[in-house]
């Protein structure tokens, strides 16, 4: 199959897997949104079962309601119950597994403040140590936008930005696959170029005279070193921290060979992560591919045809257009993929299902009870919990905004940015240590900063 033509990327397509179509997203450009606030939709699927409780001793008191029962931080809220006894620092209170300033107390209720940033989840009171959980606490996040980059007036431009990874000095680079280049972003969204002449093309040399066809995915280690899938060139391309580009596997043949270097061969690479020991790992059509940092390309996970094995040994089973992927720090593999999943390749090379029920559209709840559709990128926050990316598509009948769905590390799922048009074509995203997330926006050409609160 031909390579993706230069349309085809301004559009923001995914890239194709042979025998199975390519789904467009809408075209066009949009000037990007001012910075804006939005409430959450929740829509839950099932009803929300207690999750996030400490472990429950049963005592004498119990819980017997809440009001109101939904609301943003700060939310005043009066727990209803009986035998909570008078003694405030008796007490504690958990929403979510997050504790609660208590602001009064009587035998039968307690008042308090509902925490910043808890979410959704069980509500928790423990007397002198011993929890009981009862009733749940809907927590309505505050989405507020921003662009981040380009600032206002600056003389670098994106086009079509794809790829999106975060350095430890909070330097983000970002794969623009119109522009032809590898962009670097400073903590103030001032945006320069790393590499890239601009020019579709295949050159190693050092930063503009470097070349790129369609970069599709960028990632970064823990030496600064900056990782491009070359999607059009079928190549896994290295950038040092002075600029210098290279050529870490792959040649100009396509096909799926493993190997050393240039020896190896890649089909449709796309999605590219790092890993804790320097190891690379990116989408290749329908598997997961392993590039050691000398350059050895091996088969991690999937088959070179769609077989509906969603489960299993990481060697046996599908995946169909997977885009988005990231390593955890215990070496196990997330990837978004098309059959509307999210999944989990084991550090042991078993793949199962985080979350979604292959069902196409949006809804809240939990684990596999949950739908998505449009998946794209995934990134892990501080504590564990992964966020994902749903780009519009011309085929995503009731999805036509991009969105950011949380999965907590309990499985709970909710859409922290609820149904918002701040987004137009989302594809890669990282978050800062302090929760905010940076989001590729292709259509609207920028990097969106989103802070939840």
């Amino acid at each position: 199959m031909s390579a993706l033509s230069m349309t085809a990327w301004t559009q923001g397509l995914v890239k194709p897997v042979a025998g199975t179509n390519v789904k467009p997203t809408a075209s066009g450009s949009v000037k990007p949104a001012a910075a804006s606030t939005v409430k959450p939709v929740l829509n839950p699927s099932t009803t929300p079962v207690l999750k996030n409780a400490p472990t429950m001793i049963t005592g004498a008191q119990s819980i017997s309601g809440v009001i109101p029962a939904e609301g943003p931080r700060a939310t005043a809220i009066t727990i209803s119950g009986q035998k909570f006894g008078t003694v405030q620092s008796d007490v504690q209170v958990k929403i979510n597994g997050v504790s609660a300033i208590i602001t009064g107390m009587s035998d039968n209720q307690i008042t308090c403040v509902v925490p910043d940033r808890c979410g959704s989840g069980a509500i928790s009171v423990a007397v002198k140590g011993k929890w009981v959980s009862g009733g749940y606490f809907q927590y309505d996040w505050a989405a507020n936008f921003s662009t981040f980059a380009p600032t206002a007036g600056s003389s670098v431009g994106m086009q079509s930005p794809h790829g999106i990874a975060r350095d430890a000095a909070g330097y983000l680079y970002v794969a623009d696959a119109q522009a032809q280049k590898i962009f670097k972003v400073n903590n103030f969204g001032e945006v320069s170029v790393l590499a890239g002449s601009g020019a579709s093309g295949f050159a190693d040399g050092q930063g503009a005279a470097a070349q790129f066809y369609n970069p599709a995915g960028v990632a970064v280690d823990g030496s600064g070193n900056v990782y491009v899938t070359d999607y059009s060139n079928y190549r896994v391309r290295k950038i040092t921290p002075s600029g210098m580009v290279s050529t870490l596997a792959g040649s100009s043949k396509q096909g799926y060979v493993d190997g050393a270097g240039v020896t190896a061969q890649f089909g449709y690479i796309y999605g590219i992560c790092t890993d804790p020991s320097g190891n690379i790992y990116v989408i290749d059509g329908s598997r997961i591919r392993k590039i050691t940092p000398q350059g050895y390309v091996s088969t991690v996970a999937g088959t070179d045809r769609w077989n509906s094995q969603l489960t299993g040994p990481a060697l046996s089973v599908s995946f169909l257009n997977p885009t988005g992927i990231l390593v955890s720090s215990s070496h196990d593999i997330y990837v978004t993929d098309g059959t509307n999943l999210i999944r989990k390749i084991s550090a042991s090379g078993t793949v199962t299902t985080v979350a979604g029920s292959g069902q196409a559209g949006l809804s809240d709840g939990y684990g596999t009870d949950v739908k998505f559709q449009g998946l794209s990128g995934i990134a892990m926050d501080a504590t564990g919990n992964l966020y994902v990316t749903e780009t519009n598509s011309a085929y995503d009948v009731g999805n036509m905004a991009s969105r950011i769905r949380k999965i907590a590390r309990d499985g709970a799922v909710s859409t922290p940015t609820g149904q918002t048009n701040n987004l137009s074509s989302a594809h890669g995203l990282v978050i800062d240590p302090s929760g905010a997330i940076y989001v590729a926006d292709a259509i609207k050409h920028c990097i969106r900063k989103i802070t939840l609160q």
